[in-house]
């Protein structure tokens, strides 16, 4: 079995024989149900820390998180954060290990160890999409804004403009948005290897992959389109099961969809690597 820190794509004969999404997420079902567990309690968690940090009126005043003392708050905020890491590196060691190891069952602490040299590539990654994201987002805004003839006063656009946009700006930079961490993941690349690389993928010809992802940011939508009730009294029972269901179909889908992309790229480097077309770095 290929070791995980060799190249995917290589002359050996123990090449991985890569399985599509369904048959992985089947085969190591309880390594993707910890992935989803993560992600959807993380969600949970942010949604509960911002439910108690925002009074009715959507102020901080009276506020059950506002009134606890510093000490208490900033041991929240980096509860969640370490959280998030071990969330995110769970995820990636998980992907990775499937372009390495197919559908061979690996423990969540191997997860965790291979995850964990691809995190803060990941990290800057989402930065540098976080501000192209809002680049695309307000540019949008402005645009259908104009035409709505809001003269550039954007507190006044309507929400399904501000709202509408998003998912909008996601499609528009879905290529990067799909490929860019793949690359990372499947071929252990840098940043700007993987941006320079990205010309050679032909994402308009998988039509399950755009499919799968526009499930996603369709899901993403309703999300964003909610009621709003981060500042509504406790929350109810029904609010929290609700919640839950939203966190589960999302981190479904959120690992779904990456899996996708990542078996998509280590397919392609595969055949262009069998055609002497591609030269994979070792």
């Amino acid at each position: 079995m290929q070791d995980d820190n060799t190249a995917i794509v290589n002359d050996s004969p123990e090449r991985v024989e890569l399985p599509g999404v369904i048959e992985l997420l089947k085969s190591r079902w309880p390594e993707a149900v910890l992935v989803i567990a993560f992600h959807a309690c993380l969600i949970m968690l942010s949604w509960h820390t911002l439910k108690m940090s925002v009074s009715f009126d959507g102020t901080t005043e009276g506020a059950p998180f506002a009134s606890l003392p510093d000490g208490w708050a900033f041991m929240v905020g980096f509860g969640v954060i370490i959280f998030l890491i071990v969330s995110e590196m769970l995820r990636l060691g998980f992907l990775r290990t499937a372009v390495t190891g197919g559908c061979r069952h690996r423990e969540p602490i191997e997860l965790l160890k291979t995850g964990r040299s691809f995190f803060w590539r990941i990290v800057r990654f989402e930065i540098i999409f976080a501000v192209s994201l809002f680049a695309v987002w307000f540019v949008l805004v402005v645009v259908f804004g104009n035409l709505w003839g809001t003269n550039h006063e954007v507190e006044k656009f309507p929400i399904w403009i501000t709202r509408g946009a998003q998912p909008l700006a996601r499609i528009i930079l879905m290529k990067p948005c799909l490929l860019i961490p793949a690359m990372i993941v499947t071929c252990d690349y840098n940043l700007r290897k993987s941006f320079q690389s990205l010309k050679q993928y032909r994402l308009m010809d998988n039509r399950s992959i755009i499919a799968l992802f526009m499930v996603w940011v369709i899901v993403q939508v309703f999300f964003v389109m909610r009621p709003n009730q981060a500042g509504s009294d406790a929350a109810t029972g029904v609010q929290y099961f609700t919640m839950g269901i939203w966190a589960i179909v999302l981190g479904t889908l959120n690992l779904a969809v990456t899996l996708a992309a990542v078996l998509f790229v280590a397919n392609t480097l595969k055949e262009k690597a069998e055609l002497g077309g591609l030269e994979i770095d070792e």
